[in-house]
């Protein structure tokens, strides 16, 4: 008699999908320190190498952002149960785990090394902006503290307490959102 081979459900654990989230706010909110640290820098007239960096900095932005998106979809449409195993589950390390097929998690792996990558082209940009255009890097993130002013605290808490995995989502989300935004308005801002 041959027994039938048992399916198994895989368990990555979704502070790894937090993770992508919390270094992207962390590297736009290193744009607000900037501008925290140094003050307000007055508008100067930017070349074109600070027009393709900031143009690199938002399109790393929107791509981090898209690739947030599909991780968040893939979650919904292949977990379980997506606000229990990852939403609303608290952000802690190896506490809580999403069910998904074998095939599923062949799809989540290569979703979230893009977004690993998408983080890496983000933090490459930021860091650049920083180290040749201080100023403007500055006034990016006066653009971003305002909006912004909150993220580091909810990031902060939902590390230290474990709030749950929805608000870490929600402020990468929101980071990315109004960095591209207020790289297009600095843009916009040169060319009138």
């Amino acid at each position: 008699m041959q027994l039938e081979p048992k399916t198994y459900e895989v368990d990555p654990d979704p502070a790894q999908v937090a993770s992508v989230c919390i270094a992207a706010s962390s590297f736009v909110l290193t744009l607000v320190n900037m501008y925290l640290t140094h003050g307000r820098k007055p508008a100067a007239s930017r070349d074109d190498n600070a027009d393709s960096m900031l143009t690199k900095l938002e399109d790393s932005a929107q791509n981090l952002l898209a690739s947030v998106q599909a991780l968040t979809k893939l979650i919904d449409r292949s977990s379980s149960n997506p606000d229990a195993q990852f939403y609303d589950a608290p952000m802690r390390i190896s506490k809580t785990q999403m069910l998904f097929s074998k095939t599923a998690l062949g799809t989540y792996a290569g979703q979230l090394s893009s977004s690993y990558t998408a983080v890496g082209a983000l933090g490459l940009w930021v860091n650049h902006l920083i180290a040749n255009k201080p100023d403007l890097a500055a006034r990016i993130g006066e653009r971003l503290s305002v909006p912004l002013s909150d993220v580091a605290e909810q990031l902060n808490s939902a590390m230290e307490i474990g709030l749950p995995i929805r608000v870490v989502v929600r402020e990468a989300r929101l980071s990315l959102e109004q960095l591209a935004a207020a790289i297009e308005a600095e843009l916009n801002d040169g060319r009138n």
